[in-house]
């Protein structure tokens, strides 16, 4: 019994130890299968965050390349290089084109107002400027610790807000350096070489992006200075009104620049005063009597630009007032009009913001001044030739006036004196015994009869008195009564006038006209026929007089040698009317008058 139980328990024994063996190869085999499962989650949670940096670059690659806003793209960038890298804040920063400044350009912060942001950097100024000018990243740790960040920051706002962790990285374009990259953090952290080179290769893709935009917009930059040299030009060419003239100038070129405030002052005829022509979104209508800027552009005959009236000395040496720059205008420019080595005027624009002219805008600037001064020297030259014509045409009215009222005074004369004298001396020999025993008329009455019909010709001619007395609806059929019996021609006149509304002197200037196409008729058309229309139409006076001659050529409705003509249109033209003249080879002459009823 002993033996046997002996070997029972050795029995349990050997399960026991063969079970402690199993449980010891299990043990092992699951702790080396948690080894192998945490490695392969660490490899898995690093082919996860290689795969987030990749989508990263490719999403930062497609917005740089098939984008060519660049400010949605560089949105884009800074956002995926805060959320991969865990940062706080990350910022970007252009060089401006003539390189002098790095100015923030877009920013993305977890936490927005962090601290403050500096917006403008010189080039070698501070952290931004010393990456910008060198080309070459600056990583600090901890900006805690770190003497270094003591001797480049300016203002210390990263250690001052309590972040540790601060890099720049410059965003270069072959050779070029085109801006800068600012990553910052709370937590101080060292960048392994693999994140160092994936922010490379972003900011190469950055740097395409600025490229294109660069491009494009430079591009485009041209193409709207091609456009307004067009659109200004056109305006130039399209009006010789001065007013109309500058108003149009003025606004193609601040809806271009987009300017706040446009003016354009001119020296008036006398030399020495100064007006402004033009005025759009104005400040002041009129110009002060202390020093002025446009004043002082205009004395000195030399622009000036003004990139920001707060910090340029010559402006606040310009002026008195400042009152630009307390209304919240920041930039200006004042260019003269010149024409031929003469200073006609000045053009000026303001702006409430800060504007850096680049050499293409002040080049464009001044060929448009150039051709605007052309153009305002013809358009002044125009003015003074339509005063003169307006002298002219009055001296010429009141010389037609003078005449009628000559024709006026011999008809007087010749009808009161002449005429009267003559039917006295007929009346007289009329009542001689002589002559009524006789009951014959004597040699005298064959001799005083046809004088008294040419002095009534000769009155009738100088001042038909049935113009004065009857209307000038009266006279025209009247005239074309005489017209037939002295020609010939028949003349019919159909009229639906009826009451004249016409003051005496429009009236004269009608029938004279009347009176020259009926001439013309007899001279020169070959008809022997005229049909005459004097009627009301929309609100005007119209004579129509068609004729069934040869018809007036072409040539003879341009000679300047047809005074008749001439003569014709200018009474029209100084009545307020227009006259008209068509003619068909063979079929007639047609003169239409249209002139105000009133």
């Amino acid at each position: 019994e002993e033996t046997g139980f002996l070997s029972e328990l050795a029995g349990h024994a050997a399960r026991a130890i063969q079970n402690c063996q199993l449980y010891r190869d299990v043990n092992h085999e699951v702790l080396e299968n948690a080894k192998l499962t945490q490695a392969y989650g660490k490899e898995d949670s690093r082919l996860h965050e290689l795969d987030q940096q990749l989508a990263a670059l490719h999403s930062i690659t497609t917005a740089a390349s098939e984008s060519l806003d660049l400010t949605t793209t560089l949105h884009e960038a800074v956002r995926e290089i805060t959320e991969i890298f865990n940062l706080d804040a990350t910022r970007i920063y252009l060089v401006d084109p003539q390189r002098n400044d790095v100015c923030l350009k877009v920013s993305f912060e977890n936490n927005p107002g962090l601290f403050a942001q500096r917006a403008v950097f010189q080039m070698g100024q501070g952290n931004i400027g010393s990456v910008a000018a060198t080309g070459k990243p600056l990583i600090y740790e901890n900006v805690q610790h770190d003497p270094a960040y003591d001797t480049r920051s300016l203002s210390k706002s990263a250690r001052q807000a309590g972040f540790s962790f601060w890099a720049g990285f410059p965003i270069r374009s072959k050779s070029t350096i085109v801006g800068v990259i600012c990553c910052i953090g709370r937590k101080s952290r060292r960048l392994r070489p693999e994140e160092m080179q994936l922010i490379t290769s972003m900011a190469n893709q950055i740097a395409i992006g600025v490229e294109y935009a660069s491009r494009f917009e430079e591009s485009w930059a041209q193409a709207r200075e091609v456009l307004l040299f067009h659109h200004v030009t056109k305006v130039i060419n399209r009006s010789l009104d001065l007013r109309t003239l500058l108003c149009g100038v003025m606004h193609e070129v601040r809806k271009l620049y987009k300017f706040d405030i446009g003016r354009i002052g001119l020296l008036e005829r006398n030399g020495k005063n100064f007006a402004i022509l033009a005025d759009e979104g104005r400040l002041r209508k009129k110009i002060p009597r202390a020093r002025n800027i446009m004043k002082r552009v205009l004395k000195v005959g030399r622009p000036v630009f003004f990139d920001d009236m707060k910090t340029d000395p010559l402006y606040k040496k310009w002026t008195v007032h400042q009152s630009a720059l307390k209304a919240g205008f920041r930039s200006a420019f004042y260019i003269p009009i010149k024409s031929k080595q003469k200073t006609l005027g000045v053009i000026g624009f303001m702006g409430k913001r800060v504007h850096r002219f680049s050499r293409n805008e002040v080049r464009l600037v001044f060929s448009i001044t150039h051709h605007l001064g052309t153009a305002v020297e013809n358009a002044q030259l125009y003015e003074a030739v339509q005063r003169s014509r307006e002298q002219l045409r009055g001296l010429a009215q009141r010389i037609q006036v003078a005449r009628e009222e000559e024709r006026s005074r011999l008809a007087r004369r010749v009808h009161d004196d002449l005429g009267q004298r003559l039917t006295a001396l007929k009346m007289e020999i009329g009542s001689c015994p002589v002559a009524r025993r006789s009951n014959v008329k004597t040699p005298c009455f064959a001799l005083i009869d046809p004088m008294l019909n040419t002095v009534r010709n000769i009155t009738a001619g100088l001042r038909p008195a049935v113009l004065d007395d009857l209307g000038l609806t009266e006279a025209i059929e009247w005239e074309a009564e005489d017209f037939q019996k002295r020609t010939g021609i028949q003349c019919k006149v159909r009229s639906s006038v009826k009451e004249d509304s016409l003051d005496p002197g429009r009236a004269v200037a009608v029938f004279r006209i009347f009176q020259e196409v009926l001439s013309n008729v007899a001279r020169h058309a070959g008809a022997d026929k005229v049909k005459v229309e004097w009627k009301t139409d929309s609100g005007d006076l119209l004579l129509r007089v068609s004729d069934n001659g040869s018809g007036i050529k072409r040539r003879a409705l341009t000679d300047h040698s047809s005074f008749g003509i001439l003569g014709m249109k200018e009474r029209a033209l100084v009545c307020g009317g227009h006259l008209e003249m068509s003619g068909i080879r063979g079929k007639g002459t047609i003169v239409s008058l249209r002139i105000p009823a009133h």
